[in-house]
This record gives structure tokens, C-alpha cells and sequence, in this order.
């Protein structure tokens, strides 16, 4: 019961260091346990938020998989997600747990980013270590989540790898691989497949060859991507 207050009050400062915004997940308070001790603090057991009506966006990616949005619809929920990067960064936190299992779904679509459990502020996150899935991790190693590149550089990646499965609209190494099948790909130095006539492949490699030093200037380059290719439909 300890730990799970303690992980609850952790996230609960996170989201209130998010404030308000439109693309993260509304944080409604904490859920504080009826039953403690005389003469303790009472305890929490969990945090409380807004409810999603439609679920994550990795199970819509997979539920429609053969019949994907458009891709305008694609291209503005990869800028929906990259802006609510931005401002996670903006506010001095990492996230930590990037991916597309983590962002919820709402009408016309819109998304909104969650579960920061993992997160914290950027002068506490470890320097060496990122904690992303292994689907999001750079190949070539056998330790994916540890690194040398810098933590910045690292979610900016894994945003990359995120912008990759929405605008292609399938799972980084196929929803079916196992954890180890992941893992066996990465060692072997595999890469996700960027199709020939994805948009966004540009601003996809920039993120996985570490060019952007910002998740802002990511988000400057999708809309400027999502505005040429409104005006050329």
C-alpha cells in the first residue's frame, strides 16, 4: 500500500506540473483509501482522471488496421500526439513512456497523453537510462534502453517512432512479435519499414538520426507537412 501511494503522489505531481492542456489526459485528483490506521496520514491507492470514451490508440491502430483513417486524419493525429509531446517538454518533464499506448482517444478524433507514471523532471531522470518499450528503442544494442546520446535526443526518437505508427497506421515490428522477437530485431540491428509513400518519412528519420533538437521543431515540421499537403489534395 505504501509503494502504491507513493507511485500515485509522484504521478499526481507530474500531471500537475502538466497543468491544463488540450492533448494531455485531464488529472481529477487523487483516490484517497476510506481505511487507515489512527494517527496516519490516510493512504492513496490510485489517481483519478477523465474517462476515455473509445480506448488507446494502439488498439485502434490494430482494431482498423486493414481499413486505416485517411491519411489526413493520420497526418493531424501524429500532430495531436507530437504537440502533446511538446508541451510535456515544455514543461520540464520526460515522459519516459512514449507510445502510442499511452495516448486516448476521443470523438473527431482527438488524443490526449497519459500515463506518466514513469515520467519526472528532466534534471531527475536518469542520464543513461530511457524507458520506453522496446518497439520504440534505437537498433544495434543489447540493452536498448540504456544509451549515451542523451535523454532529449532519446523520447525525440521514440516520438519519431511513434509518428511512424500513425502515419504508416501498423505496430513498429508487427503486432504480433513477442517481447524477445523485439529484443532479436533490435540486436540484429533491424529497422522498423517506412513505406515509399509515407509522408511524414523525412521528419521520421530526423527523429531516428537525432537531428532535431527539440520535439517543437517536430511539431513546427508536421504542420508545415500537414498545411503542403492540405493545399495539394
Amino acid at each position: 500500500m505504501e509503494e502504491s501511494d507513493k507511485r500515485a503522489r509522484k504521478e499526481a505531481t507530474i500531471y500537475e506540473a502538466l497543468g491544463q492542456h488540450h492533448y494531455i489526459l485531464p488529472y481529477l485528483g487523487l483516490e484517497i483509501s476510506t481505511v487507515s490506521r489512527k494517527g496516519t496520514t490516510p493512504m492513496t491507492w490510485a489517481i483519478r482522471l477523465e474517462r476515455a470514451p473509445h480506448g488507446c490508440l494502439r488498439d485502434y491502430i490494430l482494431k482498423t488496421a486493414t481499413n486505416p483513417p485517411k491519411e489526413q486524419t493520420r497526418l493531424e493525429l501524429a500532430v495531436q500526439f507530437a504537440e502533446g509531446v511538446a508541451h510535456i517538454h515544455g514543461c520540464n518533464v520526460i515522459w519516459g513512456d512514449l507510445s502510442t499506448r499511452n495516448a486516448l482517444l476521443f470523438d473527431n478524433p482527438r488524443l490526449k497523453l497519459c500515463d506518466f507514471a514513469e515520467s519526472d523532471l528532466m534534471d531527475n531522470y536518469p542520464r543513461d537510462w530511457y524507458g520506453c518499450e522496446d518497439r520504440y528503442c534505437p537498433p544495434g544494442s543489447e540493452r536498448p534502453q540504456f544509451h549515451d546520446i542523451g535523454t532529449m535526443y532519446c523520447e525525440v526518437f521514440a516520438l519519431g517512432t511513434a509518428i511512424y505508427e500513425i502515419v504508416e497506421w501498423k505496430v513498429p515490428y508487427g503486432p504480433q512479435a513477442t517481447e524477445d522477437e523485439v529484443l532479436d530485431a533490435l540486436v540484429d540491428g533491424i529497422w522498423p519499414q517506412i513505406s515509399s509513400d509515407n509522408p511524414a518519412e523525412g521528419i521520421i528519420r530526423r527523429c531516428w538520426e537525432y537531428k532535431y533538437e527539440s520535439s517543437q521543431q517536430v511539431v513546427d515540421d508536421l504542420k508545415n507537412l500537414l498545411c503542403l499537403r492540405s493545399i495539394t489534395k
